[in-house]
């Protein structure tokens, strides 16, 4: 809370959250997680380490992940009868799946040298579907509607600490990111809340006129920290973080 150190390059009223991951010991290993819920839920996971050369330290990460759940729980909604008048019901949802992958590499060396302590360079790959069930305050169900995104970037990270040899430290950061977005909304399908096709509409669309929607986003992000160290109690540094977006 309070001040960002300014080592993150952010600026923030209320503070910061500085998520650390646990680095996987030196050496090959491979480490996988599946966690099994109710409705459908299934989250896996994976990461593992190949040492390219032990020497040189260089080495190669693989994460992996998939999750999926169908969200058919229960829940109360009206029905209409035969004679149109509306009564309670419970019934389960039928359209609210959730489905994500995604995959990483890492190459680099964490092997401590004289002009880095750390240099490497990833790359990842994810995409995204979700089923839409309703509307905002759900009273009307839907049985075709489908958002999602897939998003692909890059990262190089470059560290140098100081040192009794050299009072001097760097760390860069920059990264590239494009992101596509997508809404499908098509179908000519009147749906009621037990997951049957009731009517056929004349034009498509079941959240508006009928709609199928792409937008893209580039993003360019870099943080360049450098450091001196003035005393055994004292350093200075001097950061900047440039950002750039474009749709």
């Amino acid at each position: 809370r309070g001040v960002v150190p300014i080592r993150f390059g952010a600026e923030s009223l209320g503070g910061a959250v500085n998520f650390v991951t646990r680095e996987l010991e030196f050496g090959t290993a491979l480490e996988l997680s599946t966690e099994v819920a109710s409705f459908g839920t299934l989250r896996a996971s994976s990461v593992g380490r190949i040492v390219l050369s032990p020497n040189h330290g260089i080495y190669l990460d693989i994460d992996a992940f998939y999750d999926r759940t169908d969200n058919d729980y229960e829940v109360d909604v009206e029905l209409t009868d035969e004679r149109g008048r509306l009564y309670p019901a419970t019934v389960r949802r039928f359209h609210d799946g959730y489905e994500g992958l995604g995959l990483g590499l890492e190459v680099g060396t964490n092997r401590r040298r004289s002009w880095a302590d750390l240099l490497s360079i990833s790359a990842f790959a994810s995409t995204v579907d979700k089923e839409i069930q309703h509307n905002v305050r759900m009273t009307v169900p839907y049985g075709d509607v489908i958002r999602g995104e897939n998003g692909y970037g890059t990262t190089l990270h470059y560290l140098r600490r100081d040192r009794l040899t050299s009072p001097f430290g760097v760390e860069l950061v920059a990264s590239y990111v494009y992101r596509e977005a997508f809404f499908d909304d098509v179908s000519h399908n009147l749906w009621d809340w037990t997951g049957d096709v009731i009517a056929r509409r004349a034009n498509p669309g079941e959240v508006s006129r009928g709609s199928r929607t792409r937008s893209a986003e580039h993003q360019v992000y870099g943080r360049l920290d450098l450091a001196y160290r003035l005393g055994e109690h004292h350093r200075f540094e001097l950061n900047t973080a440039p950002g750039y977006t474009h749709q």
